[in-house]
């Protein structure tokens, strides 16, 4: 025999609705700011995985998700404290990788550390860091010599002059300096002096 169902009074079903229908206890906002400090975290170490960033970049990331501007400045205090974002630490670091790779003057440097978000304070102190010390005329006829050596005796004077010049150019140096420089540098090199070449055919 089954045994037999317990019938619904109605003040019992009246119960039972009232509790379906009420919502949920809400959460307080120190729980969900919490929460989204958590999941920006996350987000900003996948990122950092990748590269390395400057707080700036790293803060423009975590806008781009959609997190708050409150959840954020948590997050990159925390980091810092943490030292996982070190902006001194990065200007340095990439400017020395990029006088690693090919000499450059101040323009060029301050530009990199700009692009990366590095506060105007810093990449001016960095800057002076990095080029204390170091001869600018040196630096540029470095970079001269280490373009010239891309080429063979044989390219055209006109031609390999305007390559170097250009690339001393681009690589933050002033034009007088530039100009000098890759001057220097090709006759080292064993290059007719463009300049000379350019008067004598003005004589004729």
């Amino acid at each position: 025999m089954s045994p037999k169902r317990r019938k619904t009074t109605p003040k019992a079903a009246k119960l039972a609705a009232k509790q379906h229908s009420e919502p949920a206890p809400a959460r307080s906002s120190s729980i969900v700011f919490a929460e989204s400090v958590d999941a920006a975290k996350a987000k900003a170490l996948k990122l950092l995985a990748l590269m390395a960033r400057s707080s700036e970049e790293l803060r423009q990331k975590l806008a781009r998700a959609k997190f708050s501007a409150a959840v954020i400045e948590q997050v990159i205090e925390d980091f810092q404290r943490a030292g996982l974002i070190n902006d001194e630490a990065l200007a340095s670091r990439l400017v020395e990788r990029e006088l690693e790779r090919l000499p450059a003057d101040r323009p060029l440097l301050e530009e990199k550390l700009s692009r990366r978000g590095v506060d105007a304070s810093l990449v001016a102190r960095t800057v002076d860091d990095a080029l204390d010390g170091r001869s600018t005329w040196t630096d540029a006829l470095d970079a001269a010599r280490a373009k010239l050596r891309t080429m063979t005796p044989s390219t055209d004077p006109h031609k390999a002059a305007q390559r170097v010049l250009s690339l001393l150019l681009r690589r933050g140096f002033e034009h007088e300096t530039a100009t000098e420089a890759t001057l220097a540098a090709l006759r080292e090199a064993g290059f007719e002096d463009p300049t000379e070449e350019h008067a004598s055919h003005e004589d004729y």
